[in-house]
């Protein structure tokens, strides 16, 4: 387990074992993917924005994006007049997911949002 400090008092913290990266700004959170104590499967947003994705996939990402926007105020990366003025549309986004899916010579990448 890995922790990359952005700022006083916050920090990302990350793993990678068997193939799949987790990052998380909780070692709780990451302790539980890895020992399979808790399944995003089960999380609303999880399903919302990756439920019907292919069954074999390249790569698959999801974020609690609320959570993310509000770690990028904290931090100062919303601070910007461009991103003040798009603050209120992406207060609305509550979770994004992306998978891929890859073929000889092609990739495809879903990305879905979820907007309740």
């Amino acid at each position: 387990m890995h922790e990359l400090g952005l700022g006083p008092g916050l920090q990302i913290d990350y793993a990678a074992w068997d193939g799949l990266v987790v990052v998380s700004t909780s070692v709780r959170a990451i302790d539980q993917v890895v020992s399979r104590g808790r399944s995003l499967a089960g999380e609303k947003a999880y399903r919302t924005a990756l439920d019907d994705r292919p069954g074999k996939v390249s790569s698959v990402l999801f974020s609690d994006f609320s959570q993310l926007l509000g770690l990028g105020e904290q931090i100062g990366l919303t601070s910007g007049t461009r991103v003040r003025e798009l603050l209120p549309d992406l207060t609305k986004v509550r979770a994004i997911g992306l998978s891929s899916t890859s073929g000889e010579s092609d990739t495809t990448t879903e990305l879905r949002l979820e907007i309740p």
